[in-house]
């Protein structure tokens, strides 16, 4: 249960870490670049080439550039979470495949069939009653019907609880 829990202690921590270094880069990245554009045209406002309002100028072309050329710094965090999100897709994808060309290999693997099931419980009462169904191996089916019907019951009977 230590080791357990020291992993995602771990796991926190790199986590927060990796937030913090984001945060640090993300505010510093844009605190010097309104600061860059200013200081790039400075000398030439002191020797008189430009005015005040060019300076200003150059700074806002310059603020317009940026904006546009951030956007990897604005969406890096977005972009991440998908990522790690296709990743966890993928691999239970990945899950399904070998369920199923595990159950492909095994006699079980044509149709399941049930015509008018009945479960009881040892002291007689019924559980379900009379329940035709049918489906095909790897597909996907749907349960539907009201609530208290035995849809739940009908699962766990299918996989042995």
């Amino acid at each position: 249960m230590q080791r357990a829990f020291g992993s995602i202690v771990h796991n926190w921590l790199a986590l927060m870490n990796g937030e913090r270094n984001l945060g640090f880069f993300t505010t510093g990245y844009s605190l010097i670049s309104l600061i860059v554009p200013v200081f790039a045209a400075l000398p030439l406002c002191m020797a008189k080439t430009i005015t005040l309002g060019e300076l200003m100028q150059v700074r806002s072309a310059f603020g317009q550039v940026h904006g546009a050329m951030n956007w990897f710094i604005r969406m890096y965090k977005a972009l991440v979470q998908l990522s790690a999100s296709i990743e966890r897709l993928e691999q239970f994808r990945q899950a399904i495949d070998e369920c199923q060309q595990g159950y492909a290999d095994s006699p079980l693997a044509q149709t399941t069939l049930a015509r008018a099931l009945t479960v009881s419980t040892s002291q007689g009462e019924r559980l379900l009653d009379g329940v035709h169904f049918s489906f095909a191996a790897g597909s996907w089916n749907k349960l539907l019907g009201r609530s208290g019907i035995g849809k739940f019951t009908l699962l766990r009977i299918l996989s042995g609880i």
